[in-house]
């Protein structure tokens, strides 16, 4: 079992021993009180960061690239967080929808016209969910749901223009997903979050597990074409080799905040992009949107390991810390 991050990274894909189930972890969550762990039938007011506008109590925290990064089949984009605390406060008054997310997202092909949002979403969740499942095929519609403790899951994200695609009446929200399973995970565990597209480029595969156990308690999907087919009409047979650009980011995206007692305290995320043939990488900067607790600190630092150096400037890998922390 990979025990640290640098096993974890030296490891990659990551290849991990079985342990305590997901049952069992969910079954600990339930010891805390009826209010944790538990999935609320009726849809929540989670909306998806790509569909809301920050209102007030809505917040981003971003680390990010300035510019495109490559896609390549030697590449693995991952990033390691720790499971924060619970938010202080009561239950009733943590924020409505925490995503806390290490995400992709393609915007370079832009001969598809009713392509919109085309984002590998993978996240760690608190409070409402805009997809806690999925419908599958044909339509890959969502099924809303909500959390009252962390869980995780692996999650395609896809917006576009109803009227350009094959189901524009079943299809009127212009929104689609692929989710895997939700995974409960507890405060002070290690999760990895990793994306990586086959030899052939014909399929991306999307991780998002607890570092040190096995697949019982990992969320994968496969995505083997680009907005799962439906938008190829018109002749049009979209493959992931059109794309050879991505977009990446750490992000918190918060909706519905109601003081610092009703986010976590802070996370820090260790982003690699590791790959076996060298290049020259962006630095990643932060940038913030909306109401921001004035209590949240963050600060982004970009790292190149000793003795990958190939030509002046061309790395291997490029690793990101992004720290988001409670100023004292």
């Amino acid at each position: 079992r990979a025990k640290s991050l640098q096993d974890f990274h030296s490891s990659l894909p990551p290849t991990m021993g079985c342990a305590q189930s997901t049952a069992a972890v969910e079954a600990k969550a339930s010891d805390r009180g009826a209010e944790l762990a538990t999935l609320i039938a009726e849809p929540p007011p989670a909306r998806h960061p790509k569909l809301a506008a920050l209102v007030d109590g809505a917040f981003r925290l971003i680390c990010s690239p300035s510019s495109p990064l490559p896609v390549a089949a030697d590449l693995v984009y991952s990033s390691v967080v720790t499971v924060p605390a619970l938010p202080a406060g009561p239950v009733e008054q943590w924020a409505d929808t925490q995503y806390l997310w290490f995400n992709l997202w393609f915007d370079n092909n832009t001969s598809v016209a009713a392509a919109i949002n085309n984002q590998f979403s993978s996240q760690l969740v608190l409070g409402g969910i805009w997809a806690q499942a999925g419908q599958g095929p044909p339509f890959y519609q969502p099924v809303s749901g909500k959390v009252t403790s962390y869980h995780i899951q692996a999650q395609y994200f896809m917006k576009f223009d109803p009227s350009g695609s094959k189901y524009p009446s079943e299809l009127a929200s212009g929104t689609a997903t692929v989710t895997g399973r939700l995974v409960a995970v507890e405060p002070g565990e290690s999760v990895y979050t990793t994306f990586h597209i086959s030899a052939d480029h014909s399929t991306w595969t999307l991780r998002v597990g607890v570092l040190g156990y096995g697949p019982e308690r990992e969320s994968v999907i496969e995505v083997p074409k680009p907005f799962m087919g439906l938008l190829d009409v018109d002749g049009l047979d979209l493959q992931w080799r059109d794309y050879d650009t991505v977009l990446a980011g750490c992000n918190w995206e918060i909706y519905g905040a109601k003081g610092p007692g009703s986010v976590p305290t802070g996370m820090s995320y260790d982003v690699a992009i590791a790959g076996t043939k060298p290049r020259r990488w962006t630095p990643w900067a932060n940038s913030k949107a909306g109401s921001v607790p004035s209590t949240l600190a963050m600060e982004c630092s970009n790292v190149y390991p000793d003795g990958q150096g190939t030509a002046a400037g061309e790395y291997l890998t490029q690793q990101t810390r992004f720290n988001i922390s409670t100023r004292p």
